[in-house]
């Protein structure tokens, strides 16, 4: 899993994204064929969610692309196609996406807000009540960030306390 920390788009913004496979695996094989429909791909997906494409580098095992959203809001087709993959990630009985480890991700939780927001049905608010929720009754807060953390996939305290749980239940 990426332990990259997301990042909220500002209109006209320039970013750099670059994705890893795991365990350095090849993705790509070197190939001008596959290079030719990762430009295509790409070229055809900027135009199609209003992207501004600066450079691309595709490696055997990831990838890098340097753009600018414009409108920084994601297309309905985007939407709907994200709000639909978190909706089958989600975990019903212990709230969050998908199973242990399970770390609180607000850009899930507020994509799926947006979802609810744009008209995509009510399980979309369900789900974030019920993960917040979840969170909230597993009794794990970061007294520092202000944020809930875990590892278990039911959002409960951890077997272990490190020196750092120690020292936050001691300013609380």
């Amino acid at each position: 899993r990426s332990m990259t920390q997301p990042r909220y788009i500002v209109p006209g913004m320039t970013v750099m994204v670059t994705r890893r496979t795991l365990r350095r695996t090849h993705l790509f094989r070197p190939d001008p064929e596959l290079t030719e429909l990762y430009r295509y791909c790409l070229a055809v997906s900027a135009q199609r969610h209003g992207i501004r494409l600066h450079c691309a580098i595709l490696m055997s095992s990831h990838h890098h692309l340097v753009l600018t959203d414009v409108r920084a809001e994601p297309s309905e087709n985007l939407l709907r196609t994200a709000v639909s993959s978190l909706r089958r990630q989600a975990d019903e009985q212990h709230g969050g996406f998908g199973d242990a480890p399970k770390f609180p991700n607000s850009m899930n939780l507020e994509l799926l807000l947006r979802g609810h927001r744009r008209g995509f049905g009510s399980a979309c608010l369900e789900h974030v009540r019920r993960s917040l929720d979840r969170m909230r009754a597993g009794g794990i807060y970061d007294q520092l960030a202000g944020a809930s953390w875990n590892t278990r996939s039911s959002f409960t305290l951890p077997p272990r306390r490190s020196a750092y749980s120690r020292q936050t239940r001691n300013w609380s």
